[in-house]
This record gives C-alpha cells, structure tokens and sequence, in this order.
C-alpha cells in the first residue's frame, strides 16, 4: 500500500501542484474515483511476487467479480438541507424522457462520470444531431417512392406486374424440386424494391456524399473545441506506463531522461506478439465466411424443402417461400453473428489485447477498439455485402448439378426483380434486433 500511496502523491504533485483551498470541493466527483483507481490498480497485494499488482489482476483470477464506483446521493428525492447533488441534477436535467428536447449539460456529465464518458456523450450528441437532416431526405425518398408506385417511374414492376408481359414470361425453376414459374410472381419483390430504389435515390445517395464529408469536417471542429475548453490537448504526452505493462516486462533498459531503469520492450518482441495475434485475428474472421456458406446453404435447402412439399397443404407457404426464406435466414444470422460478437469475439479482443503488452491506456484501448471494429464490422456486415455485391454473380446453368458443396452456392440467385428487396430484409432484422437486444442488455443486465 506504501508503495502505492507514494505513486499517488507523485503523480497529484505533478498533475495538481498548487494550493488547495477547500479539499471538500476542489477535486470532482469523477477525479475522486480516478484517484482512487489509479490506488487500486497500483497495490501490490502480495509482496514476494512482483507481478501480483492492481485490481485488475484479481479481477481477471475471479478473486473480485467486479470494482466500480458507488453513486453519490440519492437521483429520485432532493435534500432540503442542502442543494440537489450532481446525480439528482443529471436525472431531472437529462436522463429522463421529458428532457429529449433539451442539450445535453456535458459539464455536468464530464463532472461526475469524467472526461471520456463527456467526451462520449458529446459525440453521441453530435452524432444523432447530424442524423437529422439524413432520416428527413431518407422519409421524403421514401415517401416519393410510394407516391409513384403506380406512374411511369416505375416502368419495371408496372411490366412485371402486368399479365399480358411478365404472366407471359416463364422463368427457369429455383431448385431441383422446383417447377416452372411466370415472372409476374416476382410482383410483391419488384414494388417492394421500388419504395427504396427510385429516381429519388440518386438525390439521396449524393447527399449522403455531402453529408458524410460534413459529418466528419464539423465534428473535427467540435471536438477540438472540446478538447481546448476541457484541457485535454496534452493528454496522450503525459500518460504513464500501465501497471499491467510494468508487472508483465521482464526486460528493462536506461531511459535517456530520467536515467532510471523502466519496462522496455524491443522491436522484435513487438513484432513476434504483433504476428502470432494478427494471425489469430485473421483465422477468427474466416469463421465469419463460414458463418454466411452456412446461412447460403440453409436458404438453397429451405427452398427445396418448401416446393418439394405438396400445394394442397401448404399453398401459402409455397406462394410466399421467398419472403419466409429470406426473414428466417436474417433471423438466423442475427443470433449467430450476436453469439459471436458476445461470446467470442468480445473475449478474444480482451485476451489479445492483453497479450500484446501495450504500454499505455491509450495504446491498450486504441489496439482493442481496433480488433472490436473489425470484428463487427465483418461479423455484422459480410453477408450484407455478399448480398449487395456478390449475390448472383456466379450463376450456373439449370440442369447442372455440382458434387462439391461449394459449387452448390452458386444456385443462390437474386429475384429477377433485384437483391435490394433481401438486402432490405437483411438490414432491417439485423438493425433492428441488435438495436433491440443492446437495450435490453442495458435495461436489465447493465
């Protein structure tokens, strides 16, 4: 504990070197905690090893289930002896419904919660405030694509739907069991496509140009505004060494200023961890490519197990077989790419971090966002991109009929009407749904 206290007390005399009036009100409620972290995650709790150090290290042996601040005040009754506390004022103020209109008080939430979870909610501000004006263009498009459902801008669905051109046309069967069909069944598919692909959509998409561009260009401007008001320029400069880093090393080398030994890794070491965890990160998203063979192949035996049933029995599910195929196949990867984000991903991100030995909080929380980004990205968004760019590309003749499972796949073919109507269908479950299951992980399992 000793040794702990006299890290605390070098680093308030660097950080906090001048006269403190009033020890009650000087520091916030969040530097408070801070403080008493960076006490806790320093102690060394046995003496004869040296890398049994911080409350990390218990957390991870399970010796601790969990270690996080207690609250300050009551949040649903003020004191009348004294004015309301900053917990009270962030529930009347803004955490509750009545006060979606209001902005943010981001002083009083970097107070108490700390400058990263200000700066988060600053962004997140920001964010839903730009999304604004994308959702009303996004409405307007919409809402001309229904309005002219019925005109001339939609040329194809009006010739799809009609049974003097699209009854006429006899299309090849969609399996081995499957039978001939007229074009005009790809009706539902067509209109449903229309309402998000129309003339109006190229307006969208050029927008959405502009948009992205100004997106990024203010929030730069934002955030540097922030970072001047909340003195958070310097930050990176001054971060030391993780005690986790200090613990791990075992090499040492002479730092040119202070000429006192520290935690050094070499180049070759950084490069060795940086391969082996690489190597890691790439097999792990190959069972993402697996994840989206297997989702394809349920769909091609879904469609031949539902027109192989007989049409007496099952006549409406025979005549809506896309639709059902389509939604029980985004239900399904939405469980399977939640799994994996919760699961797996998640905890291998935490695992390889640590074996990568980053020297500061800012290297460990950079590598980590980085692995988690790149796991969700292609855990949420590969089978959208297949569908979007390589879905039905690599068509095979009817009447072929492949050994290999692979080759099977090529007979996943788009409706003659186009991908977007699945694409839409995929998007809106996998939004939605994972949307639905954050909430409710927050509400009831925070």
């Amino acid at each position: 504990m000793n040794a702990g206290m006299k890290e605390v007390k070098r680093f308030l005399l660097v950080h906090f070197s001048f006269i403190i009036k009033d020890r009650e009100t000087f520091f916030t409620t969040a530097q408070r905690s801070q403080i008493v972290w960076k006490i806790m995650t320093r102690v060394r709790f046995d003496d004869s090893a040296r890398d049994k150090i911080g409350i990390r290290r218990l957390l991870n042996d399970s010796t601790y289930l969990a270690a996080y601040p207690l609250h300050e005040g009551p949040y649903d009754e003020d004191d009348e002896t004294s004015e309301p506390n900053d917990r009270r004022l962030l529930y009347t103020e803004w955490a509750h419904f009545s006060n979606w209109y209001k902005r943010q008080p981001l002083w009083l939430v970097r107070r108490y919660f700390g400058d990263k979870v200000g700066l988060y909610f600053a962004w997140l501000g920001y964010y839903t405030g730009m999304l604004v004006p994308a959702s009303i263009v996004g409405i307007l498009c919409f809402l001309f694509g229904i309005a002219t459902i019925d005109s001339d801008y939609n040329t194809p669905s009006r010739e799809i739907c009609a049974s003097n051109i699209g009854g006429k046309i006899v299309m090849c069967p969609l399996c081995g069991h499957c039978k001939l069909w007229p074009l005009d069944d790809s009706c539902t598919f067509s209109k449903l496509t229309y309402f998000f692909d129309n003339p109006a959509t190229v307006f969208f998409a050029v927008f959405m140009a502009f948009w992205a561009t100004s997106f990024l260009e203010f929030w730069k401007r934002k955030h540097a505004v922030i970072s001047w008001e909340w003195d958070l320029k310097a930050y990176e400069v001054e971060e030391e060494p993780r005690p986790e880093f200090e613990a791990a090393v075992k090499t040492f080398r002479i730092n040119p200023v202070t000429q006192a030994p520290e935690p050094y890794l070499s180049f070759w070491t950084k490069a060795a961890r940086m391969l082996i965890v690489s190597s890691i990160v790439f097999l792990l998203l190959f069972i993402v490519a697996f994840v989206v063979v297997g989702i394809i192949v349920y769909r091609l035996v879904m469609m031949s197990v539902i027109y192989s049933t007989p049409q007496e029995k099952y006549e409406f599910i025979k005549d809506n077989a896309k639709i059902i195929t389509s939604v029980s196949a985004a239900i399904i990867n939405l469980v399977i790419v939640v799994f994996l984000h919760n699961r797996v991903y998640y905890n291998f991100a935490i695992w390889l971090t640590n074996s990568e030995f980053p020297r500061t909080q800012t290297e460990y929380e950079d590598s980590f966002t980085f692995k988690m980004f790149l796991f969700q990205f292609i855990n949420y968004y590969s089978y959208l991109i297949y569908i979007a760019f390589f879905k039905g590309r690599f068509f095979r003749t009817p009447g072929e009929n492949p050994d290999f499972v692979f080759e099977k796949i090529r007979a996943d073919m788009c409706d003659p009407a186009g991908c977007l109507s699945e694409l839409f269908i995929q998007l809106s479950i996998i939004m939605v749904g994972k949307q639905f299951f954050n909430n409710f992980m927050e509400l009831f399992m925070p």
